[in-house]
């Protein structure tokens, strides 16, 4: 029975009322999806033509030769613990945009994996639907943003599950 004095958390342990204010301020770490997956997200910008590469969480885009020749992907890289990523989904929004598409591709140690997408001049969703890749410890995981759009700028998002 539980009273103004004592609480039990969620793990059924009884807290004093010094420790149970202490988990209303300071709660434990946010849980995602289903306690065993994460959800990774990015996004960024662009625009015409051109191969661009990020990474989830990562504030920049990188061109394939920035901040040196070849190195714009090595730059954008994260380095991934053992586990699977998949579901990727994307959303890509146009501007004056008249012929082209944007691709998406999630890459593993700067090789294309299934999970892709691609969306037309006129942007809109895609995903990889229900696929997942294996990573090992230490693969680099990347996202590759092709673009073929003949004229104007593009804005994309993505999300991808990782356990």
């Amino acid at each position: 029975m539980l009273n103004s004095i004592t609480w039990r958390n969620r793990r059924g342990a009884i807290l004093s009322a010094a420790a149970a204010a202490l988990l209303v301020i300071l709660p434990g770490p946010a849980l995602a999806l289903d306690d065993g997956q994460q959800l990774l997200i990015g996004g960024n910008s662009g625009s015409g033509a051109n191969t661009r590469f990020t990474a989830p969480g990562l504030a920049n885009i990188y061109g394939a030769d920035f901040p040196d020749t070849g190195l714009g992907e090595a730059a954008a890289q994260i380095r991934m613990v053992a586990g699977t990523v998949g579901k990727f989904r994307a959303n890509v929004v146009t501007q004056n945009a008249t012929m082209g598409s944007v691709t998406m591709t999630v890459r593993i140690n700067g090789l294309d994996t299934e999970l892709a997408c691609t969306v037309g001049k006129d942007g809109g969703d895609c995903g990889s639907g229900g696929k997942a890749v294996a990573l090992v410890n230490g693969d680099k995981l990347s996202v590759r943003v092709a673009s073929t759009l003949d004229t104007g700028f593009w804005t994309f998002t993505f999300t991808m599950t990782y356990d």
